[in-house]
């Protein structure tokens, strides 16, 4: 047999799993599309006249890395309730730009029943010198008009819960990590040539892959690994729930009040200061209303261009107000180069929050409190996604757990724009 490709080997480099003793198949015909055809995967035939641009990652390559994604992530679709063993969508649905250019691929998980239940998206765009962007536990609503668009309703943002940008770029103040044109020309160069990897099946990939693996590691933060708050929203615009949820995981109690979580009986804390609800589809999340006391004093402290820029937080007030709300805590601003700060940062046992670009206008405030990461060869650092959780735009909406984000795709162009550190000396 012919040896691995050099591509097999950047997938496997970057991509590496184990599926020892997990239940994984290769998709069969009638396996990898719900009966109702209520997912909008794209035909092999537009699939391949899109790549006909040079710019456009090859499907059949992005497929196979999320195959991958897919053992990596078998034990968080376990928790799903999702049963093995699973298979994943032989097309994506293709999310593109208002320009009509591809975005993302967006793959879907199958139970054994074949039931579609998550996605894993990848990248549409040779933009990025890697394949995923994300792994989301659940399927997006495409019924919905435009759904298939990055520029308008991708993720679906309510009105109140989005945060604008800054039409004055100085406001922001620090500049993003921009991958140069020849770390990610580099890195499809070496992939261009090689066709080999299509003809592997997937259960021979994930054979191939547990050769070259060496560990794959899950950690938490422990004082936020705790289910109850995981399933524990802040309404509110997203800067200061993100900072009160954050809050909530390293104090119990706001001006001798109880914060209250998921579960809580409501005679254990003061339900006229917290009033906490849950949404009349989803009994598995609570939301603290944001006329609470931690919110609204969160809001007055971090609001100081009210008047300029409706609902925003600001970076610079954010890291103020945590000063001053956070006893023997204070923000360590990461700038400059921030390739793997948020992963470094949550292994030392320090939250993170992170805006990213949400589309083309839009802000969001985000925190990671996880992560999951992949070890080579000599204990080699080769790939890692962020555990996320937010105030419900990207989650809570669609009724979830927090989930795993690529950390690849925080150092997308343009789409990670400020990072800070929750530190206590």
């Amino acid at each position: 047999m012919k040896k691995a490709s050099l591509l097999l080997a950047i997938l496997l480099s970057f991509l590496i799993v184990g599926c020892t003793k997990q239940e994984l198949r290769t998709p069969s015909e009638q396996g990898t599309r719900p009966n109702d055809g209520t997912i909008p995967f794209a035909s092999v035939s537009e699939l391949r006249a899109l790549q006909a641009s040079e710019n456009i990652v090859n499907y059949e390559i992005a497929r196979k890395a999320a195959v991958l994604d897919m053992a990596s992530f078998f034990n968080e679709f376990s928790e799903l309730g999702a049963t093995a063993p699973y298979s994943l969508s032989s097309e994506p649905v293709v999310i593109y730009e208002k320009t009509g250019e591809p975005k993302f691929y967006e793959f879907i998980v199958f139970d054994s029943k074949g039931v579609g239940f998550a996605t894993i998206t990848t990248f549409a765009r040779k933009e990025v010198n890697t394949f995923s962007a994300c792994v989301l536990p659940y399927i997006r609503e495409y019924s919905l008009e435009n759904s298939q668009m990055y520029s308008s309703v991708y993720p679906e943002i309510p009105t109140k819960l989005q945060l604008r940008s800054v039409p004055n770029s100085n406001l922001l103040g620090d500049t993003p990590e921009i991958l140069t044109k020849n770390e990610v020309s580099d890195f499809w160069r070496r992939i261009e040539n090689e066709s080999d990897v299509f003809d592997i099946p997937d259960e021979a990939l994930l054979q191939r892959s547990q050769t070259s693996l060496r560990s794959l590691k899950n950690y938490t933060i422990p004082k936020f690994d705790k289910d109850n708050l995981k399933r524990t929203r802040f309404a509110g615009w997203c800067g200061p729930s993100a900072m009160a949820w954050v809050y909530r995981g390293f104090f119990t109690h706001y001006k001798g009040d109880k914060i209250p979580l998921h579960g809580d009986a409501f005679s254990s804390y003061d339900h006229a200061k917290y009033s906490m609800y849950r949404n009349s589809d989803n009994r598995n999340t609570s939301y603290i209303s944001d006329e609470c006391p931690l919110i609204k004093d969160i809001e007055v402290k971090s609001r100081t261009l009210e008047g300029i820029i409706k609902g925003a937080t600001l970076p610079d007030d954010f890291d103020k107000t945590v000063k001053e709300f956070f006893p023997g805590f204070y923000i360590d601003r990461h700038k400059g180069a921030i390739k793997g700060a948020p992963r470094r940062a949550i292994q030392r046992g320090n939250p993170v929050y992170m805006v990213v670009v949400t589309g083309d206008v839009q802000l969001h405030y985000i925190i990671g409190f996880g992560t999951k990461d992949k070890y080579g060869w000599f204990g080699i650092h080769s790939d890692s996604w962020i555990l996320v959780t937010d105030n419900g735009t990207q989650i809570s909406k669609h009724n979830y757990m927090p989930y795993y984000r690529s950390s690849n795709f925080f150092n997308y162009s343009n789409k990670y724009t400020h990072m800070g550190e929750f530190v206590q000396p």
